[in-house]
């Protein structure tokens, strides 16, 4: 693609400012929700109710990013 002054747009004009910056730290896939699902059957208390409750909103948004 050329560079052009048509190519350059400001991060304002599509909502990029500062308050909008996310760290992107995992993809959402199948394995990772499995993953978490595994981590449940050994895991105690209130740890347990976490991680089945996050492997369930998880496997709802596949294709989804966790971000920070």
């Amino acid at each position: 693609m050329k560079k052009s002054s048509q190519n350059n747009i400001k991060k304002s004009a599509v909502g990029l400012d500062d308050a909008n910056k996310h760290t992107v730290k995992k993809l959402i896939t199948t394995d990772y929700v499995l993953e978490l699902w595994e981590k449940s059957k050994t895991a105690k208390g209130q740890q347990k109710i976490d991680l089945i409750k996050a492997a369930k909103v998880l496997s709802q948004n596949i294709g989804g990013f966790v971000v920070e």
